[in-house]
């Protein structure tokens, strides 16, 4: 549909034959323009599509664009630059990229010059080429910017490229969208399901295999086997014993025996890569003692382990593990259960570099149900149920400091505890 005609005559000019032509202006519903032009003499009118009302001048966007990485390799990441409409002068404008969560060597090759629109195009591609790896990471995000336009202006300036990680990074990943899942256990029951999370939206779930003795406790989550899937790592807590169920998807696939801990002090509280080899490795507490180590894994064997800082305040209590400081690094959140401070250890491997103290919950029935990426913005957030009320929440963190906050889903059954990401 044709709309907001403009008066004629807006602009004058003569036809090949020197006959005086007048023009009706009109735009599309795109925001298009066009003109029907009058010859005059002949009663003919002739319609012009994409053409400017004379003073005026196109405007220049770019849109946004996703790629999967791959594990090896590059890929193309192809953004569109277009003119809302055509123009008889030649256009340009100058493109560059830049880092948001993606860094420029590593993770994308970084690209800059200068696109030409030559008379009647409107649209030219800008290419972008992304590095394939096998690390485990969130997704990541690079912008093009668009700048210094010449006989046009600019509408979107700025391109989003998303890097979809496609090797299990994101934690807690069960329905393979990209996206923090969670895992939950009837502590009664020993029923277990996993809510299908959009965001900080429930978009379904699945029930997965009940284990009628609640002294198995999950622990942690995790993908031990390479896969690009989140696997399930159990503690029984009566006899010691340590398991994973290799899942996929929703289902079991295949289950492997770990190494037992016959002093049921010590608890599993975390799974995470803490030497850099690329397999999470398990983060243990004593609840006896405060004493803190991690275990070394090539999937599920056991390969080696570290003593961390003890804490002697057993009212300390670890909510989970990630990379708070964006060093790549996985830190670990901590919480009180006496006071509601919390806080987080920045971890250089298994050495505490530094820490953090967060905002504090001083109503102790708010637990720490685990920490994953709600928001997709590559940072950590924090999962929080309170155990009285059956309510549950995310912090949307930026770091250490709590952005915003997100009300989930509630519980009334307080059986049910969130077991995962962690």
């Amino acid at each position: 549909m044709l709309t907001d005609f403009v008066l004629s005559p807006i602009g004058f000019g003569t036809d090949q034959n020197g006959i005086l032509a007048h023009r009706n202006y009109v735009r599309d519903e795109f925001g298009a323009w066009h003109y029907a032009e009058d010859l005059g003499s002949t009663g003919d009118w002739i319609l012009r599509l994409g053409i400017l009302p004379p003073g005026s001048l196109p405007s220049i966007s770019i849109n946004d664009v996703a790629v999967v990485e791959g594990n090896s390799g590059t890929t193309t990441a192809t953004f569109t630059v277009s003119l809302t409409a055509s123009s008889s002068q030649t256009i340009t404008v100058n493109y560059a990229t830049a880092d948001g969560t993606a860094t420029a060597g590593s993770d994308y090759a970084s690209a800059s010059g200068t696109l030409t629109f030559t008379p009647g195009a409107t649209t030219q591609p800008i290419s972008v080429t992304v590095n394939g790896d096998t690390l485990v990471e969130p997704n990541e995000t690079f912008f093009v910017n668009l700048s210094s336009p010449t006989n046009a202006v600019i509408g979107d300036g700025q391109g989003v490229g998303t890097i979809i990680n496609d090797d299990g990074g994101v934690k807690g990943d069960f329905n393979a969208d990209g996206k923090t899942d969670i895992l939950w256990r009837h502590q009664g029951s020993g029923d277990n399901i996993v809510w299908f999370m959009n965001g900080t939206t429930l978009g379904g779930g699945a029930v997965l295999t009940a284990i009628s003795d609640t002294n198995w406790r999950i622990a942690g989550t995790a993908d031990f086997n390479a896969d690009g899937k989140t696997d399930i790592l159990w503690r029984n807590q009566a006899t010691g014993d340590n398991l994973v169920w290799l899942m996929n998807g929703a289902t079991i696939a295949s289950g492997a025996v770990l190494t037992g801990v016959t002093d049921t002090n010590w608890q599993i509280v975390g799974t995470d890569d803490f030497n850099g080899d690329g397999k999470p490795d398990i983060l243990w507490r004593n609840q006896a003692t405060g004493d803190n180590l991690v275990w070394f894994m090539n999937g599920t064997t056991l390969t080696g382990g570290a003593v961390l800082l003890a804490i002697s305040d057993t009212n300390w209590k670890v909510g989970g593990v990630g990379d708070f400081n964006g060093d790549g690094k996985p830190d670990i959140l901590w919480r009180n259960q006496a006071t509601g401070d919390n806080l987080v250890w920045f971890m250089n491997g298994t050495a505490v570099a530094s820490g953090a103290v967060l905002a504090g919950v001083a109503d102790t029935n708010w637990v720490v149900g685990g920490v994953g990426d709600f928001n997709a913005d590559g940072k950590p957030d924090i999962l929080w149920r309170n155990q009285a009320t059956g309510d549950n929440l995310v912090w949307l963190m930026n770091g250490t400091t709590v952005a915003s906050g997100v009300v989930l889903t509630p519980i009334a059954d307080t059986n049910w505890r969130i077991v995962g990401p962690r």
